[in-house]
């Protein structure tokens, strides 16, 4: 049976084989889609992202996902909250921050899941409350009408989550947030979110564009 990503209503959360998924009604456990994190000695595609972060301490993962790259951050030695707005999302990351205490106790510990818009926690953040660095994963643009289908997990988030049409906005409030820099995830085809990238980490797919903060006396 090919893969059909569940429309927002039709979702089955089930457990298999010791991991909670996600699933189209007519496909049977294992068909689904799942937060799988890497164990610690698998640290590809990492290394680019944690060189972006430089020496921020504290991050705020504020498009989780499937949580992968929240993972990689915290197993390098981040403190990493993630910020999940869709519910069925969140309960896979819930679920995988379980499980992940026995592949690396210390990288769970230094994790934090809470469930919500992005946008309404970084408003609410305090002086005290604020990261050092603030991570956008936005769902990718097309390169072409006729390009090939992403993989599983990214047509599941892109049915579930919606385009992230609201990803410039959460750019302009995290540069407002974060004390030293924001990080945003983008695929090489792709121009920058927003202005003021200071410099990007590039891969051969992938690039990390790196934007300064709005100082204290821009904000107003």
């Amino acid at each position: 049976m090919r893969y059909r990503p569940p429309a927002p209503g039709e979702v089955v959360l089930s457990r298999h084989d010791g991991h909670l998924e996600a699933r189209a009604p007519e496909h049977p456990p294992g068909r689904g889609v799942w937060a799988n994190w890497p164990k610690p000695a698998s640290r590809r595609g990492g290394s680019a992202l944690v060189r972006a972060l430089g020496d921020s301490n504290s991050v705020i993962d504020a498009t989780g996902g499937l949580g992968v790259d929240a993972w990689r951050m915290a197993l390098a030695g981040r403190s990493v909250t993630v910020l999940e707005r869709v519910p069925v999302v969140a309960a896979l990351l819930a679920d995988a921050l379980e499980r992940a205490a026995a592949i690396d106790a210390a990288a769970a510990a230094r994790m934090r899941l809470v469930e919500g818009d992005s946008r309404r926690f970084l408003a609410s953040l305090g002086e005290h409350d604020r990261p050092d660095a603030i991570y956008l994963d936005p769902m990718f643009p097309p390169k072409r009408r006729e390009s090939a289908l992403a993989p599983k997990e990214m047509q599941f988030l892109a049915s579930i989550a919606g385009d992230d049409a609201d990803a410039g906005e959460l750019l302009e409030m995290s540069r407002r947030a974060a004390r030293k820099r924001v990080v945003v995830k983008r695929p090489q085809h792709a121009p920058p979110l927003g202005p003021d990238r200071e410099f990007a980490l590039e891969s051969k797919l992938l690039r990390f564009d790196v934007h300064r903060p709005i100082g204290a006396g821009d904000r107003s």
